[in-house]
């Protein structure tokens, strides 16, 4: 690194097998596309003096291409992988104890416990206990995989389709990565991109990410009342309400105390090394969470592995920065993308949108996010929207695009371990996580949503609006309310969340309102129908009271 500038031919050699090692290592845990992206940027800088315009650029030698890349504090050496190494690896290995302290167990236990006092209840232990998992997972495939083998069998066996089910899973599941703590491991590199601390970061994502909760929770309410479902777990499911008591303090205690010290502004290295040590005295409190040599070194395993085959994506994403910034990339996509916008900042963040979901198809949230971040926020934020806003609305995209096709792996992952059909889950999927694909346009154009308060009252209406406006879409969607919906209903509740998405977006109060208005005479012509059958219900005595040959009047 003291030779940056002036690289050795042995400092060249190297640096060439570093970096041949860590894209290798790169494709191995993500496959092709990172490393791909990586190496196509490298041998662009390499052959851009031969390219015409607009691709031509003043010639750049092998040697500065490795140093930029390898050898230096830039590339893989760069910002990046210095918080994978800080953070991202303690937050991992939080992860990985908490898992060998069987702690997980206790999520499926409360959720079943709290689906139990529900109609909709098979579903929401699903969304319950994938929630929670995903919290310190923060890996959406790898959360269905986990979770889903409890949780949909439930949810089939209770009336659910298997491409409900496995619907409900890979969108809860999904919800997890934009969860605090973990969010996928994104939530350092942000930090790091917008020169904010961790602590800011969780605090931001909070209000969202409950939002998207309630919203899963309300869709899977709606398909239990649209199928009929009116028991909960049942009565045949056990409930270990011990395991709760004595497992979950485990993940709750460690998880306050991460959110205690953030908010005292403690770095979140040391906030993570508390609560690793949490766990490690909570769990030997009791034999069946003592963690054993065995299952020590085992969730220290889990934890490294994990974190390992991410660093090299991250180290992978450092060289991609590092050819961006050489080559003048980046400022030729960014005039692009004005261009191509003509200067309104909705078609480029609808642009931002596309290119975020489809690069994370094939990339970890955490890539995703931060090569869009890298090269396209710069353009949004110049065009006036808010800094912390575009990051993450492009975060949500990356994180949400397990769900979305062209692979939605999630939805894969759910149909595989609910026997039904890819297609017809990741469509379900969608249904279910309809909001997710929302709550970013509301984040980007009012940053309310995210805890910004701009005043008091103005704050607090604005996340009530979008509360509001999650239920009356979700309903409108699913045409299911107290009574199923006709097509006229439907169409006045996606009317009434146009208003609060409008109200949202420009703060007229009367727009809030006038929803408010359509939600109650909706809710109002509801009640009065489901009066009107009750009071048919006992006027009719049922048909199989009536003797042979009488009428039923």
């Amino acid at each position: 690194a003291e030779r940056a500038g002036l690289p050795t031919g042995m400092d060249i050699v190297i640096g060439t097998i570093i970096v041949l090692m860590v894209l290798e290592a790169c494709r191995q845990a993500f496959g092709l596309i990172v490393p791909a992206i990586a190496a196509g940027l490298m041998l662009y800088a390499l052959l851009s003096s031969y390219l015409p315009p607009p691709f031509f650029h003043t010639p750049i030698s092998y040697a500065k291409v490795i140093s930029w890349s390898a050898i230096a504090f830039r590339g893989i050496y760069g910002m990046f992988l210095n918080i994978s190494a800080t953070y991202i690896i303690l937050f991992i290995l939080f992860g990985g104890l908490l898992q060998a302290t069987g702690v997980s167990q206790s999520f499926m236990e409360l959720g079943k416990a709290v689906g139990k006092k529900m109609r909709s209840g098979p579903g929401q232990t699903a969304v319950i206990s994938s929630g929670l998992v995903g919290m310190v997972m923060g890996a959406g495939v790898a959360n269905v995989a986990f979770t889903g083998p409890i949780t949909i069998p439930i949810m089939k066996k209770a009336g659910y389709s298997p491409n409900q089910a496995g619907a409900v899973e890979a969108a809860a599941s999904a919800g997890g990565q934009i969860m605090p703590p973990i969010m996928a491991s994104a939530a350092f590199l942000m930090a790091g991109l917008l020169g904010i601390t961790y602590g800011k970061i969780i605090a931001f994502a909070a209000i969202p990410g409950i939002i998207y909760f309630l919203s899963v929770g309300w869709a899977v309410h709606l398909m239990a009342l649209r199928r009929g479902i009116s028991a909960g777990v049942g009565k045949d499911e056990k409930i270990d309400y011990g395991m709760v008591w004595r497992r979950f303090p485990i993940f709750g205690v460690p998880l306050g105390i991460v959110i205690v010290l953030l908010a005292m502004d403690y770095s979140a290295t040391l906030a993570a090394f508390c609560a690793v040590i949490a766990i490690l005295v909570l769990s030997s409190l009791r034999k069946e969470t003592r963690l054993t040599w065995t299952r020590l070194v085992d969730g220290f395993r889990k934890g490294c592995v994990g974190a390992s085959g991410l660093a090299m994506a991250i180290a992978t994403i450092g060289v991609v920065s590092s050819m961006i910034s050489l080559t003048g990339v980046g400022v030729e996509v960014a005039f692009s993308v004005e261009h191509w916008s003509m200067g309104i900042p909705f078609i480029a963040v609808f642009v931002c949108m596309w290119v975020t979901i489809l690069l994370g198809c094939g990339m970890p949230v955490p890539a995703a996010y931060a090569l869009v971040a890298i090269v396209v926020a710069p353009v949004l934020i110049r065009m006036g929207l808010g800094d912390i806003e575009t990051h993450f609305f492009i975060l949500y995209f990356a994180a949400f695009s397990t769900l979305s096709p062209p692979v939605a792996s999630a939805a894969l992952m759910g149909a595989t371990i609910a026997g039904g059909s890819y297609f017809r889950t990741a469509v379900e999927g969608m249904k279910v996580a309809a909001t997710a694909f929302l709550i970013p346009w509301l984040i980007l154009w009012n940053p309310n949503i995210i805890g910004r308060f701009t005043g008091f009252w103005t704050g607090l209406s604005s996340v009530a609006a979008a509360v509001i406006c999650i239920f009356v879409l979700q309903t409108g969607l699913f045409g299911q309310f107290l009574l199923r919906l006709g097509p006229l209903e439907r169409i006045v509740f996606m009317v009434c969340s146009a208003l609060f998405i409008a109200f949202i977006v420009t703060q007229k109060g009367l727009l809030f309102f006038v929803g408010m208005a359509f939600f109650a005479a909706i809710l109002l012509e509801q009640i009065l129908k489901v009066k009107m059958r009750q009071a048919r219900t006992i006027i009719a005595p049922p048909l199989s009271h009536v003797r042979k040959g009488e009428s039923p009047s």
